[in-house]
Parts: structure tokens; C-alpha cells; sequence
């Protein structure tokens, strides 16, 4: 779409709105539009509310396998109602599991023999983006550090509850994600650089989900012994997103750098125990190597984003 520049008075110029886009959100000539500079692009938004519902149908049955990651992307993609057909006894037990294990905000709005309606009842304005943020944050903290601490103290029902934990942070990060969805966090490119930490994040929480995993599926290995360097890697896995949470909210370059010198090192020390350490420990060198990394790549992100904001 081209717009001709019109040149109004001796210093002023201006350029006409599409009339369909006026009219689809309501705009009106007395209404503000923000106005950011881009390089050679100038981006328009504005700040009024537009509730656009968007609705979905599922046929359980067919999906049935599937069923969990499709709600699950409708969940964060943004629908607010979501209508899932069956046939088959005990989709319903299903679909309710999977609604209150993640669906913040989503209730039963309508339930017959063979299909159920999902609702959005809670409206994304209604919750603070920011608080949830900084708890998955801090949950995520919490997690590895309760973990580490419980197989250092052979407390399997630690380890049990640090599990629960990540599912609690998958509701958090699912909702942020429909958050963003839902609506424009100022401009696009900061919108998908917090989008992809959010998944940053959870991929963090999930690595420290299968650590808790390989202990409860396996009784027998907390009575295995872990070496001092184990402990210390852990724990330093541990801190380094710690501090990534700190430069999160408090950004500095030249700690960003030390950070990253940090992680080099870290990498290094992991990668040594994949010859050195026990079949038990290699296992879970893996995981903190891949949580090394994630933590790495999301504060690329932050630097992303810091660097839209000059």
C-alpha cells in the first residue's frame, strides 16, 4: 500500500490513513495514533482496546494423540473459545486435565453428551504481564536450586515438588505467550524477542524437569554417590542463570561480557565431565549443558532488545 506525502503549510507534511483500516478499529479523527521511527520505516499503532474474539472447533477424537499440544497452541495463539467435539468415553476426563493443568483463565462454558465449550473468562489487561514474567523467572530459580540442594540431601519428595514446580511455571509461560498473542508490547520486534525468551525460559524449566524425572524414574540413583565437581557445576549452572536474571532487569554490558566469559569456562567444565564423570552424572551434564546454553541465547535476546531501544 503507497501513500503520497501532502505537503501542508511552510514545514508540515502528511499522509492519509487506509479508510478500511479506520473503520475496522473504530478510529475516529479526535483519536491519538503512536507514532515510532524505525530506520527508513515509521510504524502507527494506537492504544484502544479491540476485543477480537476468535473461536476454534476440535474433533477430539481425531486428534486424539494430539489433543494436548493442539490446545495447547490454540491456548497460546490466542483463541477465546474453543469448541471440542467426541464420540469416545473419557474425552471429557481429558480435556479437563488438560485444562486445569494449563489454561489460566479458561472455564467450561458448555458441556453436552458429545461436545464441551472452552472460554476465555479473563481478559489478558486483567493480569500483569511484568509479574508473571519475574515469577517464571524467580520459580525458575527456586527450581534448580531446590533441586541441586534436594540431591545433595538424597530428599526424594524435594526433588517431587521441584517437578510439580515446572508444570506450575508451563501455566505461567503458556499465558504469557497468549499475553503477547493477544496483544502488541509496543513494537513488533521487541514482541517477538520477549516472545522467543519466554520460550527460552521454559525450555530452561523443562531441561530442569527431565533431570527431576531421571531421579523419580529412577529410586535406586539417589543412593549414588556425586562428586564434588558435580556439585560445584551444578551450582554454577545454577548462579549463571541467576545473574542472566539480574542483567534481565538491570542491563550492563560489560557484566553481559562477563557473563559470556563465565558461560565459555562453564561449557568447558561440562564438557571435561562427559570423560571423566560417571554414566549418572554424564547423564545430567546433558541437561545443564543445554540450560547453559538457553540461558545463552536468551540474553542475546536482551541484547536484541536493548538495542531496539537506542
Amino acid at each position: 500500500m503507497k501513500r503520497k506525502i501532502i505537503k501542508q503549510g511552510n514545514n508540515s507534511f502528511t499522509i492519509t490513513l487506509p479508510r478500511q483500516w479506520l473503520n475496522k478499529y473504530s478510529l475516529t479523527a479526535s483519536d491519538e495514533l503512536e507514532v515510532v521511527e524505525q530506520g527508513n520505516k515509521l510504524t502507527i499503532s494506537f492504544e484502544k482496546e479491540i476485543d477480537v474474539e476468535k473461536h476454534v472447533e476440535i474433533d477430539a477424537d481425531r486428534t486424539s494423540d494430539l489433543l494436548k499440544r493442539i490446545l495447547h497452541s490454540v491456548y497460546r495463539t490466542g483463541y477465546d473459545e474453543i469448541r471440542i467435539n467426541y464420540r469416545k468415553a473419557g474425552a471429557i476426563k481429558s480435556v479437563l486435565d488438560i485444562l486445569n493443568d494449563f489454561m489460566i483463565g479458561f472455564e467450561v462454558l458448555e458441556q453436552g453428551k458429545n461436545h464441551c465449550v472452552l472460554k476465555n473468562i479473563t481478559h489478558p489487561r486483567d493480569i500483569e504481564f511484568e509479574s508473571l514474567l519475574k515469577r517464571t523467572f524467580s520459580m525458575i530459580i527456586s527450581m534448580g536450586q531446590d533441586l541441586l540442594n534436594s540431591i545433595i540431601n538424597k530428599d526424594m519428595d524435594g526433588i517431587v515438588d521441584a517437578r510439580q514446580s515446572e508444570i506450575v511455571n508451563n501455566r505461567i509461560t503458556s499465558f504469557c505467550r497468549r499475553y503477547i498473542n493477544k496483544k502488541t508490547l509496543e513494537t513488533i520486534p521487541k514482541t517477538t524477542s520477549v516472545y522467543s525468551l519466554i520460550e527460552y525460559l521454559e525450555e530452561i524449566a523443562d531441561q530442569y524437569k527431565f533431570i527431576c524425572l531421571y531421579f523419580i524414574n529412577n529410586n535406586k540413583l539417589l543412593n549414588e554417590s556425586f562428586d564434588k565437581n558435580f556439585i560445584k557445576i551444578f551450582q554454577s549452572v545454577n548462579d549463571q542463570f541467576a545473574n542472566f536474571y539480574e542483567l534481565f532487569y538491570k542491563f550492563d554490558i560489560n557484566k553481559s561480557v562477563v557473563h559470556n566469559q563465565v558461560r565459555k569456562k562453564l561449557i568447558e567444565e561440562i564438557i571435561s565431565k562427559f570423560d571423566k564423570g560417571k554414566r549418572y552424572e554424564i547423564r545430567i551434564m546433558n541437561n545443564l549443558l543445554s540450560i547453559t546454553q538457553n540461558i545463552s541465547n536468551a540474553l542475546l535476546l536482551k541484547l536484541a532488545i536493548e538495542e531496539f531501544k537506542r
